[in-house]
């Protein structure tokens, strides 16, 4: 590891009095009590489209077992009759109820054996072809509602800077909710979602599924490492990779409580505006709109020009790099049965994971964040857009000093909360940055083994 620390951008803002609380303990993983039947890739194999330096494969792993939640139906969208009001109004009392049962499963009120279903994720290998002997590999976690490939255009920037070299693989992950890990679970996706179970996927896939060291190959479906090797990366880390967790918003959030809860795995944490805040107590009106949004959201098109031609004609979509636009329509849609396209992840399990309370996985990671094994550095990437960050003006700035040692922060010019989406470019840059500052010349190769 370099001794100077890498300059930061927001100067120490310490923390105001909130309210503490008692997180919820780690739920352990356990082992599936049947052998696993792995699906097919619901996608076709393709070529990497951002560098020629890469192999690309898709590999399926399963979700950690049981799940947090207990097993919730699906809540029922009635079909639109045309009489606009009464859409609105079923519509809000829909998202109100699952924010009420949401608060009540967060409150122990809530009574029912967790969800035992078997659930699956779809992840994106990048192998370098030309291995460095770095050992470096990259996670990456996405925001809330978009699939895997959009950290393409950052790293297509990425692979071509001067850190490429050091980037021996790339794993791009997806919930299982989302993108094609959606159309595998389609048929036993349920009516509640907790961010501790994205954490605890992530834990079981770095602990008991990611391969050892770079291959040249491998299966779809990854087995499981013996348990010895499950231990020893618990107690020791991996020993031929050093990895770094990228994580933006939903999957900065989790990919942190995952760091807390198994520090031994990670070497570094780069959060992406992550969804980090402060405790704060259940409350219906101000969740109610985004879970509005995205249960009323459009999920349908004739085919992806017409689903183009309307996300360009959208503000929301107007701040996006355009080629993350392009990768969003080639991956966060796919064939409808019934003829066009539809959306992967549909806004009604995207309004499920909106419902995760303040006091819950943000609240969580706020409080403990200061705990972090001091051994990671954190790397804190914030929005450069004055109020449009994930939280209130300034929040930002509190989450970026919560944990002093060992850790700096940075703002991405022009960019929002959607960082990863606006800015792909520039993020691409303040990777690079960090990890040749990290593990250049004169960085530690193996800095998990320290």
């Amino acid at each position: 590891m370099n001794q100077a620390s890498i300059p930061s951008k927001i100067p120490f803002t310490p923390t105001s009095t909130y309210e503490s609380f008692k997180p919820q303990p780690w739920l352990p993983i356990e082992e599936y009590p049947d052998p696993l039947l792995y699906p097919e890739l619901p996608s076709k194999p393709r070529s990497p489209n951002f560098s020629e330096n890469y192999t690309l494969s898709t590999h399926i792993v399963p979700a950690a077992y049981p799940r947090f939640t207990p097993e919730t139906p699906l809540p029922e969208i009635h079909p639109f009759t045309g009489n606009s009001t009464e859409r609105m109004t079923q519509i809000s009392e829909l998202a109100e109820n699952i924010l009420r049962k949401r608060y009540a499963h967060d409150e122990r009120e809530l009574v029912g054996e967790r969800d035992q279903k078997i659930y699956w994720h779809c992840i994106n290998r990048y192998a370098r072809k030309e291995p460095s002997g770095t050992g470096i590999t990259l996670f990456l976690a996405h925001a809330s509602g978009f699939p895997k490939e959009t950290w393409e255009a950052t790293l297509r920037t990425l692979s071509a800077s001067a850190a490429g070299p050091l980037i021996e693989e790339i794993w791009a992950w997806e919930a299982i909710q989302h993108g094609d890990s959606a159309l595998l679970n389609a048929r036993t996706l349920g009516g509640m979602y907790d961010w501790a179970d994205n954490a605890r996927d992530i834990v079981n896939f770095l602990l008991n599924y990611m391969p050892d060291e770079l291959c040249a190959s491998l299966p779809t479906g990854l087995p499981r490492v013996p348990a010895a090797v499950s231990k020893a990366r618990e107690k020791r880390g991996f020993l031929k990779r050093t990895l770094v967790a990228v994580g933006h918003s939903f999957g900065g959030a989790t990919s942190a409580l995952a760091a807390l809860n198994f520090p031994n795995l990670f070497s570094s944490l780069i959060l992406v505006d992550p969804m980090i805040t402060p405790p704060a107590k259940p409350d219906v009106l101000s969740q109610t709109p985004s879970l509005l949004s995205s249960i009323s959201r459009r999920d349908k098109w004739s085919s992806r020009e017409e689903a183009k031609s309307m996300f360009q004609k959208s503000p929301f979509f107007s701040r996006w790099h355009p080629d993350i636009l392009d990768l969003y329509v080639a991956f966060g849609l796919a064939d409808d049965p019934a003829g066009g396209v539809r959306l992967k992840t549909s806004g009604l399990q995207e309004a499920l994971v909106y419902a995760n309370s303040r006091r819950r996985v943000p609240g969580e990671v706020w409080q403990d964040i200061e705990k972090l094994d001091p051994r990671i550095t954190l790397r804190w990437a914030g929005p450069g857009e004055t109020g449009l960050g994930i939280s209130v003006p300034g929040s930002f700035a509190v989450l970026a000093w919560r944990r002093p040692v060992n850790a700096s922060n940075i703002l991405i010019e022009g960019a929002g909360h959607l960082v990863v989406q606006e800015q792909p470019v520039k993020l691409a840059d303040e990777i690079a940055t960090f990890l040749l500052h990290e593990y250049g010349s004169g960085g530690s190769m193996f800095k998990s083994l320290l």
